[in-house]
């Protein structure tokens, strides 16, 4: 891991560079697991994005480029306009010290500059780290889950896992957070492993699976019965925990 005084030196801003977006798409694969000849996205769409009015932000500690975050604009009935973040990575040596905030409170600012006051992206419910850093450190909401969104995983650390995705909800305005005693009171809650991987490595494919699948119906109910996920908290050693409200 990156000394965290390193990150004083680390800068933000657009990727237009075409040798910088290269290097950020090899950082996703390694982000992410994938193999060289596994598809990601080219550096040619990243650099198109961030000229048509999308997001393509880089991160760069002493130039050498250590996490990105690449978005557009999004529509949806219900809310309308909308920046939809397709993806976010920060190399392992670098996270867990503020890069991806950095790089999402960056995203945040281009998307209000552009009159966008809300923010989605997909994320895989099983992921702990990634459900802390939504709804605890951005404060995003979950109020949907999308079962196996884009089938089967063909590639990456989850191959052959179903793609279920959780929807984070993040509104831009400068008064959406409420204060602490005005939150609404605890109306259940849905588990999950602290360490996705560990529980697969010892529990094995089938169990995982199983898991998961029970862990989206437990979901799908949750929302169906009109609540929604603010927060995520450690239940103990091996289980976090999804904290629902009623909306």
């Amino acid at each position: 891991m990156a000394d965290e005084s390193a990150i004083d030196r680390l800068r933000i801003g657009d990727i237009t560079d075409p040798g910088d977006a290269a290097a950020f798409m090899d950082l996703s694969r390694e982000v992410f697991g994938m193999d060289s000849a596994d598809p990601v996205f080219t550096p040619r769409l990243l650099l198109a994005a961030g000229r048509n009015g999308g997001a393509a932000i880089g991160a760069w500690l002493d130039d050498e480029p250590v996490g990105f975050a690449l978005g557009f604009c999004g529509h949806a009935d219900d809310v309308g306009f909308y920046h939809y973040s397709q993806v976010s990575a920060v190399a392992r040596r670098f996270q867990n010290l503020g890069v991806g905030r950095r790089l999402k409170l960056a995203q945040a600012e281009q998307a209000r500059a552009r009159g966008l006051r809300r923010m989605r992206w997909y994320f895989d419910p099983m992921r702990s780290r990634n459900a802390h850093f939504n709804l605890n450190v951005l404060g995003a909401r979950v109020r949907v889950v999308l079962p196996n969104l884009f089938g089967l995983e063909q590639h990456g650390r989850d191959k052959g896992f179903a793609s279920h995705r959780l929807v984070a909800d993040w509104d831009l305005s400068l008064d959406a957070r409420r204060a602490d005693g005005d939150a609404p009171a605890e109306a259940a809650t849905v588990r999950v492993p602290r360490d996705w991987d560990g529980y697969r490595a010892r529990q094995g494919d089938a169990a995982a699976r199983r898991l998961l699948q029970n862990t989206c119906s437990e979901l799908e109910t949750a929302f169906a019965a009109g609540l929604c996920a603010v927060a995520l908290r450690d239940r103990d050693v091996d289980w976090s925990e999804y904290v629902m409200v009623r909306q």
